[in-house]
């Protein structure tokens, strides 16, 4: 009986306890109303407005493979926050081992090459070569003297021919294998030549340039993260060959650290913007103004309108230059990618500006080159 309340006791407190985790999770997750309050416009002098997304400190960074191994494992999920060297997806590297291994062991063999040429033989090899010159000198010499002893005899007919001529071929025989052994010692004993040594050093370079390229390809099984930033999406399965010329990144990160806003002023507006001009931050979901910020930055290069803020009296095929807003620092973290209408105030409220005053005023003055 003991044994059962304990367990029912047990099982209550583990069910009170996953109840208030669960209740502190969702009262620490903030939702998008409690977040982002929208707050009445400040401008009142003319404004322009342009189409833009939310970004981050940086743009939008994908991350691919680099070589063809099966993915082994992803270490990081939606929205993780990862510092840069963090590991993110890690390839399958066991073949990639196999042919470093290989790599450092044909280094090491033309090293060890290398190296004997350049510290000449063993003196245990000098001497097992000298015995055997001595040995082969010693056998040389007998057999001259049994030749000459035969061929006295052949001459006054004491031994048969066959017996002479067998004497000869174990002199000439002995005599090639003297100069075998007479060369094999003085081989041992000169420095090993110049082209010798050349060749040896070419191929511990080639074997130390393979082992590079082997340890290189082996660090690009390790995806890692190369700045500071947020996980905004993954594209990577354990077990999926990734292509190399796959078009979607298996990771595409960002820094969020702080939000900008880049966005495309139409060319009827684009010599009228310039930095340090205030800006505000409009969306679809929400009335009223949800972040304001500061133009930082201005492109001195225009190209095709890409993005289009759907409203009415809007021209489509025109040209546009893109501007970045910093925002403020009190502004709400909002999703990367976010649409939003960007609203530039362009005068102060207590005088008129029009294109052409922006154009010959001397100060400020309009950023059109590179800042």
């Amino acid at each position: 009986m003991s044994q059962t309340n304990t367990i029912l006791i047990t099982l209550v407190v583990c069910c009170c306890g996953i109840a208030i985790a669960e209740t502190q999770r969702r009262n620490n997750v903030a939702t998008q109303s409690d977040v982002i309050k929208p707050t009445p416009t400040r401008f009142v002098g003319q404004t322009i407005r342009a189409p833009g997304r939310i970004k981050g400190l940086t743009e939008e960074i994908g991350l691919r493979a680099q070589i063809l191994e099966p993915i082994e494992q992803v270490h990081v999920r939606l929205g993780d926050r990862v510092k840069a060297g963090d590991l993110l997806v890690s390839l399958d590297s066991r073949s990639l081992e196999f042919k470093r291994d290989l790599a450092v062991a044909v280094l090491e063999e033309s090293q060890a090459r290398l190296s004997r040429l350049r510290n000449g033989a063993r003196e245990s090899d000098l001497d097992v070569a000298r015995r055997e010159f001595d040995a082969a000198v010693a056998r040389l010499e007998s057999a001259t003297a049994r030749l000459a002893r035969y061929k006295r005899l052949f001459e006054s007919d004491a031994i048969s021919e066959q017996e002479f001529e067998d004497a000869k071929f174990e002199f000439q025989s002995l005599s090639a294998v003297a100069d075998v052994a007479k060369n094999q010692l003085k081989s041992l004993q000169d420095p090993a030549r110049a082209e010798d040594i050349e060749a040896a050093e070419s191929a511990v370079r080639a074997a130390r340039a393979k082992l590079s390229i082997a340890e290189d390809q082996l660090r690009r099984t390790k995806i890692i993260a190369p700045i500071d930033g947020t996980i905004l999406k993954i594209d990577a399965r354990v077990g999926e060959l990734p292509v190399e010329t796959i078009v979607e990144p298996l990771i595409i990160m960002c820094n969020t650290q702080r939000q900008r806003v880049l966005a495309e002023v139409d060319e009827f507006d684009a010599l009228r913007v310039m930095v340090g001009q205030p800006c505000e931050l409009l969306a679809e979901c929400f009335e009223g103004v949800i972040a304001r910020g500061t133009v930082t930055e201005v492109e001195p290069r225009m190209d095709r309108k890409k993005r289009f803020g759907q409203w009415a009296g809007e021209r489509l095929d025109s040209f546009s230059r893109r501007i970045w807003v910093d925002l403020d620092s009190d502004s709400p973290m909002m999703p990367v990618g976010l649409p939003v209408r960007t609203i530039i105030q362009i005068d102060q409220p207590d005088h008129e500006t029009s294109v052409e005053a922006v154009i010959n005023h001397a100060e400020p003055k309009p950023v059109i080159g590179t800042l």
